[in-house]
C-alpha cells in the first residue's frame, strides 16, 4: 500500500510540474543586435530563469527591434538608451521600463581650440554649434544632432574645425580617436544615459514592467546580475583620459 501511495505522490507532482510548464507565462522579446548582444542574451535568459517565464528571444538590427515593439509584436526589447525630453518620450511608439539597467557614458569630442559649451547644448544649442552624432540617435539629445554614419570620419572633421563636435557612448569615440590619432582633440563627459528596455505603449507600470523590475532586483540580491553585466557596466563608465 505504502509502494502503491508514494507513487501515486511521484505521478502528482510530476503532472503539477507539467501544468506549470504549459501554464508558464510566455513572452517574445527583441535584442537588438549589437557589439554587446551577449551580454544581453544572457541577461535576458537569466529573467526568464528567476521569473519562471518563458521567453522566446530573438536577435534582430535594432531598427527592426523598434519597429516589432511598436507594432506589438512582441512584449519587450533591449537595450534602449532612455532620451531626457519629455515631448520626445511621449512621442515615441513605445513605453521605457521603470527599471534601469545601468548608464551609459556619452563623451563629446571637441577641437581643443573650439571649446563647446556643453550647458548651451543642453538647453537646445541657442550658439549654433555643428555637432554631429551617430544616426541612430541623433535625435536622442536636448539639440539637433547632425546624423553622422562613420565615427572616425566624424572625428577627423573635428580635428579640421569643420564641425565643432561629436557625441557617442564611450567605447565608439574611445576607438576612433585611437584610430584617428589626431592630438589636437579634447574628450569630455557629455552625459550619461540610462540603459532601459522597451515596453509596448501603455506598458509602463505594467505585467511586464513589473515581472522585469522583479527579476532585476532578484538577479541583483543574488550577485547574479553582476556577474553576467559587470564587465559591460564598468566599460559603460565613464574613464576620464586625454587623447
Amino acid at each position: 500500500m505504502r509502494s502503491n501511495r508514494n507513487v501515486v505522490k511521484s505521478l502528482f507532482a510530476f503532472f503539477l510540474f507539467l501544468a506549470g510548464a504549459v501554464y508558464a507565462q510566455s513572452y517574445k522579446v527583441a535584442l537588438a543586435q549589437i557589439p554587446t548582444t551577449d551580454y544581453y542574451k544572457s541577461l535576458a535568459m537569466a529573467i526568464g530563469e528567476v521569473s519562471g517565464a518563458a521567453l522566446d528571444i530573438q536577435i534582430v538590427p535594432l531598427a527592426r527591434s523598434v519597429y516589432l515593439i511598436e507594432n506589438k509584436q512582441i512584449d519587450f526589447s533591449l537595450p534602449m538608451l532612455a532620451m531626457k525630453d519629455a515631448a520626445k518620450v511621449q512621442a515615441l511608439g513605445y513605453d521605457y521600463s521603470t527599471t534601469v539597467l545601468c548608464q551609459s557614458s556619452f563623451v563629446l569630442v571637441t577641437n581643443k581650440s573650439k571649446p563647446v559649451d556643453i550647458d548651451d547644448l543642453k538647453k537646445g544649442n541657442t550658439k549654433g554649434f555643428k555637432i554631429e552624432a551617430d544616426v541612430s540617435m541623433a535625435n536622442q539629445f536636448e539639440f539637433a544632432a547632425l546624423p553622422s554614419t562613420n565615427a572616425e570620419a566624424s572625428i577627423k572633421k573635428v580635428s579640421a574645425g569643420t564641425i565643432d563636435g561629436y557625441i557617442h557612448g564611450q567605447a565608439v569615440t574611445d576607438a576612433a580617436l585611437k584610430a584617428v590619432g589626431a592630438t589636437n582633440l579634447k574628450r569630455q563627459l557629455y552625459e550619461n544615459l540610462d540603459l532601459v528596455y522597451t515596453l509596448q505603449k501603455g506598458g509602463r507600470g505594467g505585467a511586464v514592467d513589473k515581472l522585469l523590475a522583479d527579476a532585476i532586483k532578484k538577479l541583483k540580491d543574488s550577485g547574479r546580475y553582476d556577474k553576467i553585466m559587470g564587465k559591460l557596466v564598468k566599460a559603460l563608465t565613464f574613464n576620464d583620459w586625454q587623447p
